[in-house]
């Protein structure tokens, strides 16, 4: 369980030791399960697989993929080269998780869920988002398609740890992440 406190510029991290290694050509697929506090505007919740730095006892997220909240907005971080690019689930290209996409799924990220990243590297392979239905299985929901067009690798380092951040900037209400 990780919790920020009820103070601004506050923080906590979780962080496997070992390294998701890339071997060439191979690709990696991150599962974790994550249950987060509802979104507050002035804060940052993810979980997955990421590189992030502290700096000046700042969390800077340099690459990776996840899930989360930005604000209040729950949806899929991308990080590439310090570069966060996130994807809310209204804005995903194949099951939203509002119970009408084909799931039939109504996600409740209050809740644990199971989630599931399968990312390639040589660059520019597509990238894979799925959560587990209580019916059992992943289904997905976003991809992120980089063959034919892109013009920079999808991430700047492959060697990504998994990783839950919690995050407040300006917030300063406690978030918890599970």
């Amino acid at each position: 369980v990780l919790s920020t406190g009820a103070s601004t510029n506050s923080w906590a991290r979780y962080y496997t030791k070992r390294y998701l290694k890339y071997r060439s050509g191979q690709g990696n697929i991150a599962r974790y399960s994550s249950m987060f506090t509802t979104g507050r505007t002035g804060s940052i919740q993810v979980s997955g697989a990421f590189y992030i730095l502290i700096d000046n006892n700042t969390p800077v997220i340099i690459d990776g993929y996840g899930f989360g909240y930005n604000g209040t907005t729950f949806g899929i971080l991308h990080a590439n080269n310090g570069n966060l690019t996130w994807i809310p689930s209204a804005n995903f290209n194949i099951d939203r998780l509002d119970g009408v996409g084909p799931s039939k799924m109504e996600i409740d990220p209050t809740k644990f869920n199971l989630y599931q990243v399968k990312y390639p590297f040589l660059g520019v392979g597509t990238v894979f988002f799925y959560v587990e239905k209580p019916t059992g299985g992943m289904v997905p929901v976003h991809t992120i398609q980089y063959p034919n067009s892109a013009t920079v690798a999808q991430l700047n380092n492959p060697n990504l740890q998994m990783q839950s951040l919690v995050y407040n900037s300006t917030n300063n209400t406690a978030i918890t992440l599970t």
